[in-house]
């Protein structure tokens, strides 16, 4: 059982370590995944950047802030969208698979030094790298439970949550790993896969803090990745949950699945796992696939039951809430006719 904290006997230190372990830097070495990035800010991109700030500047940037948004000393934590990517692949001698990988804490876990050095060696002036480094090094944290105020908590490591520029200094910190990740493809460590004959190699996909890896089914392409993602780890301090990850598979790969799970530590996807409220693979019947946007569209008007509305208020909540629940689904997928027939008759049965 251990010896449990309370707040008389030491479990506000517990809390503060814990947090205070997060949030310090664990610097590795940066210089193979540096080696990989090319200068592509130019002289005037600088000067643009670096011209004084205008008062007007500041008001539009204030005013822009939404009222219950805005970054207070504990942040916000903003919603991020990952885009979704199926490749159906059924022949061939070839076996492919697709990791999708979770970065753990990714923002809390971005290492402020490394990210300077991405900015540097992608060609920012050293005065604007010192000016977001004064940005990111102005932060602490109190913890604020039961009444007691902890803290302060002095980070070394990570993005705030809720600052407007911190996902632009994310993408830049990403712009690391895709440069690695290109650097492997060019040494034939790892190779992309593509949807159809004739289409472009795709290696990698990278949408926040979600990952996808293109390579072969094959141990030692699986090695590769293990190594890379170790070298970009050590340089950013991005670590990857692999309980939180996937893997799917090209359907002509058949005895490697198990050994490359077991080896990553992974679990294989199943039919019905879904990326971004999507379904993440589609079979024969797509009747069945997508029959959930039916359940979402009836649950939702069941709730309608309770609630004295005329025809009028009816519609209106069909045109500003249930419309926008197949619409989604809509924009990625041609959902059958059948769907869209039992969407119709919900709506006309609550009428």
């Amino acid at each position: 059982m251990g010896n449990p904290k309370k707040w008389d006997n030491g479990l506000g230190n517990v809390i503060k370590d814990y947090f205070s372990q997060i949030f310090t830097a664990k610097h590795g070495d940066w210089d193979e995944v540096l080696n990989c990035v090319n200068p592509i800010v130019k002289e005037e991109h600088n000067r643009n950047l670096l011209r004084p700030i205008q008062d007007q500047e500041v008001k539009d940037a204030l005013f822009q802030m939404h009222p219950d948004k805005s970054p207070e000393p504990d942040g916000m934590n903003p919603k991020f969208f990952q885009k979704y990517w199926h490749i159906r692949k059924k022949v061939g001698k070839d076996g492919y698979m697709v990791l999708k990988l979770d970065l753990s804490k990714a923002y809390d876990r971005v290492d402020w030094l490394f990210l300077c050095a991405i900015l540097s060696r992608l060609g920012f002036d050293d005065k604007w790298v010192w000016l977001i480094f004064g940005c990111l090094s102005s932060v602490q944290f109190h913890v604020v439970s039961s009444g007691y105020t902890l803290g302060p908590i002095t980070p070394s490591i990570g993005l705030r949550q809720g600052d407007p520029i911190s996902p632009y200094l994310f993408l830049k910190c990403a712009e690391g790993f895709s440069t690695l990740i290109r650097s492997f493809e060019d040494r034939k460590l790892i190779h992309g896969c593509k949807v159809a004959n004739g289409a472009p190699i795709v290696s990698h996909m990278l949408f926040a803090n979600d990952s996808f890896l293109y390579c072969k089914a094959t141990e030692q392409e699986v090695a590769n990745i293990q190594q890379m993602l170790d070298v970009f780890a050590k340089a950013s301090g991005q670590q990857v949950n692999f309980t939180k990850s996937s893997v799917f598979f090209s359907t002509n790969t058949t005895s490697m699945r198990q050994t490359i799970c077991n080896r990553m530590g992974i679990r294989e996807a199943d039919e019905k796992s879904k990326y971004l409220g999507l379904p993440s693979t589609i079979g024969r019947n797509k009747i069945a696939t997508f029959s959930y946007v039916v359940d979402k569209v009836h649950k939702r008007v069941q709730t309608w039951d309770n609630k004295f509305l005329s025809k009028a208020g009816k519609e209106v909540l069909i045109k500003s809430v249930i419309q926008a629940l197949p619409a989604y689904t809509m924009n990625v997928f041609l959902l059958p006719v059948s769907i869209s027939t039992d969407v119709v008759e919900i709506l006309v049965e609550k009428q």
